[in-house]
């Protein structure tokens, strides 16, 4: 799925999963490792390890589940399919074709914005890739320079579905937040609207506009101000192709019913009535010339050794390097702009209505404010009480944790009547996650 050149693995990382054998590691995110691998038949392969912290939660494991489902549908057209995914295993991880070549942002970085005929087969191909990742049911949900990566045949969109496992309902991230790129999430959802395909086309709007400029199309100096201008802003699309740049202005609206979908994309951009993505992906592969490697620095020459000088028929030979070992290198740092966790606002559904502050809940927020400090006040004793016994038992004493729950809990509640929200409504705010706590 990366295609940076594999780093040697650690001492404690595994060499062997299920009939993968693991040559090297090519990096590491926020959901697992990815590893270079090869199948009995010595074609390579992205195994993907899911981190043992996610392993552990079954509610995780189930959505992940559905996802690689629903991925293994998606046709390959532009895309890195699902092989294979074994999730009942320790370690669980998912199979997906290795794509050699560089992600599109460090292709950028590197050699600056893609040419006409690159850029216009790279928008090509990545809303091919959405067209047959929507017509599976699915929304890719973090599309961004790092999730597209540029072959030999064409770009190649990976990640599709991930970031739906990592952000829904109790899972790590709770409703009311989402995973995803600062300058790639569309304004709906920001205002806390369900992720929808249309989201999808915004990203790919921003994804073209990066492509074509070397820059973001809303781009601030914080996460803050990135947002105030995805939500209130035109997107800066100065030194965009001509071609693109009424297409990508159409996908980067403000509202997703403005926005073309994939298909109508497609269909503009390859000037047919109706686009097939299939012919658009084999027409890719055999137009598209792909970004010229980075040039190597110069070497830097090395002070001659003050030593006798070896006959030749002494000199040591370096041994060759089997073609099926990984090259060693330096695992790679993340590229670019991170994903981000953001906190939403609470969805229209979750909303009281617009003269939320009556006197009834004003009624209802005191007694709970009040209990509230009463909970944390008893809260205060019991921690100055376990620092006088922590010494003699070597642990904090039993009902701590479940006084502070507690506490986060009803703190929750003083929130939500102080939104104005009924109790049948309160929204699922986070809290500590069960797996985490102790018998203590």
């Amino acid at each position: 799925m990366t295609t940076t050149a594999a780093g040697p693995l650690e001492q404690d990382e595994p060499r062997v999963l299920g009939p993968y054998r693991l040559l090297g590691r090519l990096g590491r995110g926020g959901m697992g490792t990815v590893y270079l691998g090869a199948e009995p038949d010595g074609r390579r392969v992205a195994v993907k390890v899911v981190n043992r912290d996610l392993a552990g939660e079954p509610a995780f494991l189930e959505r992940f589940r559905r996802e690689v489902t629903a991925a293994r549908r998606v046709h390959r057209f532009c895309t890195a399919p699902v092989i294979d995914a074994e999730l009942d295993q320790d370690p669980p991880y998912i199979v997906t074709e290795y794509i050699d070549g560089p992600s599109l942002e460090k292709a950028v970085a590197e050699r600056g914005p893609l040419p006409g005929s690159d850029l216009e087969g790279l928008a090509v191909g990545v809303a091919t890739a959405l067209a047959a990742i929507h017509g599976a049911g699915i929304v890719h949900r973090d599309l961004k320079p790092a999730n597209v990566l540029l072959s030999s045949t064409g770009p190649r969109v990976i990640d599709f579905g991930i970031a739906r496992a990592l952000d829904a309902p109790d899972g790590p991230t709770r409703t009311g937040q989402f995973v995803g790129t600062p300058s790639y999430i569309a304004p709906e959802v920001l205002r806390g609207e369900p992720v929808a395909q249309a989201s999808d086309v915004f990203a790919w709007g921003c994804v073209v506009a990066y492509a074509g400029t070397g820059r973001p199309p809303f781009q601030g100096r914080t996460v803050a101000e990135t947002f105030h201008r995805i939500g209130h802003e035109d997107p800066d699309l100065t030194g965009l192709d001509p071609r693109l740049r009424e297409i990508a202005a159409a996908a980067l609206s403000k509202e997703p019913a403005a926005r073309p979908t994939a298909r109508q994309i497609l269909t503009r951009l390859v000037g047919q009535e109706k686009a097939d993505p299939e012919r658009a992906a084999e027409t890719i592969s055999m137009s598209w010339r792909g970004p010229d490697p980075a040039p190597a620095p110069d070497p830097v020459p090395e002070p001659a050794p003050a030593v006798p000088p070896v006959p030749d028929a002494e000199v040591p030979r370096p041994r060759p390097v089997p073609a099926s070992e990984p090259v060693p290198a330096r695992e790679p740092e993340p590229d670019g702009e991170p994903t981000v966790t953001v906190d939403l606002p609470f969805p229209a559904a979750w909303r009281g209505p617009r003269r939320w502050f009556t006197l009834l809940r004003g009624l209802l927020v005191i007694p709970h404010l009040v209990v509230m400090l009463v909970m944390y006040a008893l809260l205060v004793v019991v921690m100055v009480g376990s620092w006088l016994v922590i010494p003699f038992t070597g642990h904090y004493p039993r009902p701590l944790y479940g006084l502070v729950v507690g506490c986060q809990r009803w703190s929750n509640r003083v929130v939500a009547y102080a939104f104005g929200l009924t109790g049948e409504k309160l929204p699922p705010f986070r809290t500590l996650p069960r797996a985490r706590r102790t018998s203590h």
